[in-house]
């Protein structure tokens, strides 16, 4: 019994591990009309990896109290006939025997309704659980194998309508090309995470096109085009190995050389070399307490490890000093030589040396072109975005 109560608030940590780490991604969620089959099945064996805990320890305990409830029921009338017979005119004995029924019956019936509330704590994260499992799954819109992406993506007069009705983007076109870095920026929900992610087709466009080397990515299986694709997401998620494995994710079969080399290339080689047991230090871990940059430019390393032609970085660099920002914008043009690299960003430092920028306003391409270029343009978009971030620094 103790070890099926250890094994069950273990189980229910990590359902509420998972369940911080939901509502961390909720606005990326929301942009999502289904999960990924993989994350289907990761959701689905947490909650049978639960179930199967849980059940055991419901079985093991409240079974027994259901047979000792049960039991003195059917033979009710017993008691009933001692209490006639015997208990009014009866002899000790016979009221020893009555209070130890009552006394019998008693505590299983406690018992029952203890069961009831433990089932109303767990309630609350099983209905999420199942609630996402019951989503239905990703499919292949498409049957055409997407090869290796030689020139770029092109979004033609796109639109994207939420489900509950929330318009993101309205008639967005322009092109990103292989060997460029695209900063996309604008004020808070303008669409930004929104845009980028109809490449890997989280959500589908619902108006225009999403095109890869002309090919419509709806055309396209899931498997060939996000094997073109990495998406480094603004809430780091790595695992509970060691910083070698994390980094290798995207490719296994990765050499240390290339782990390393990627690692510099993100920033994360100084820090890693310095931890007590270098790349092999296992995260999760009281050795391993690592500081948000640090998780995120691990994160990015591993992004820059998977072989894929297109990278999309989504605030990749909001938990980074300045220092580190600007060490990594340079590391990004050495990346940028055979992919696309895409940086979702709002500060001016990463978004200023950027081949092109994308300036959203209100799901709206309002302005696109160099930093210099889009500087030039009397009360533009952008250059009113950069004289605000301009005063707001000189007022720190």
């Amino acid at each position: 019994m103790a070890e099926s109560d250890v094994q069950t608030r273990a189980s229910l940590s990590k359902l509420r591990q998972r369940e911080a780490e939901l509502d961390a991604r909720a606005s990326l969620i929301d942009t999502r009309t289904d999960l990924e089959f993989s994350e289907v099945l990761e959701i689905a064996a947490r909650g049978m990896f639960f179930t199967r805990h849980f059940m055991g320890r419901f079985l093991t305990k409240n079974l027994l109290m259901f047979f000792a409830i049960t039991v003195p029921v059917t033979i009710m009338p017993w008691p009933i006939k001692i209490v006639i017979d015997h208990v009014v005119l009866g002899t000790p004995i016979d009221y020893g025997v009555l209070l130890f029924y009552f006394k019998w019956i008693r505590g299983p019936t406690r018992s029952m309704g203890l069961m009831w509330a433990e089932l109303q704590y767990h309630a609350a994260g099983l209905r999420r659980v199942f609630a996402l499992m019951d989503m239905p799954g990703e499919e292949d819109l498409g049957h055409r194998v997407l090869q290796r992406v030689d020139h770029g993506v092109e979004f033609r007069d796109v639109g994207l309508v939420y489900p509950d009705g929330r318009r993101a983007l309205a008639g967005v076109s322009l092109t990103a090309d292989i060997g460029q870095i695209v900063a996309i920026a604008g004020p808070t929900g303008a669409g930004k995470t929104s845009l980028a992610s109809l490449i890997p087709r989280y959500p589908v466009a619902t108006e225009g096109e999403v095109l890869i080397d002309g090919a419509n990515v709806n055309h396209a299986t899931l498997a060939s085009l996000r094997g073109q694709v990495t998406y480094v997401f603004q809430e780091t998620q790595l695992f509970g190995d060691s910083i070698q494995d994390n980094i290798r994710f995207g490719k296994p079969n990765a050499s240390a050389e290339e782990v390393k080399r990627v690692a510099r290339i993100a920033g994360a080689h100084d820090f890693i070399s310095i931890l007590p047991q270098g790349y092999e230090t296992r995260l999760g871990t009281s050795m391993s307490k690592l500081s948000v940059g640090q998780k995120q430019r691990i994160a990015i390393a591993r992004g820059l490890r998977r072989d894929s032609r297109i990278l999309i970085l989504d605030e990749p660099m909001s938990a980074l000093d300045p220092e580190t920002e600007e060490y990594l914008v340079q590391s990004l043009r050495e990346a940028a030589r055979n992919r696309l690299v895409i940086v979702i960003a709002h500060r001016l430092s990463t978004i200023a040396g950027a081949d092109k920028i994308v300036f959203l306003e209100e799901g709206q391409l309002c302005e696109a072109g160099s930093h210099d270029e889009l500087m030039t343009v009397p009360d533009g978009h952008y250059r009113r975005f950069v004289e605000l971030q301009t005063v707001a620094v000189q007022d720190h």
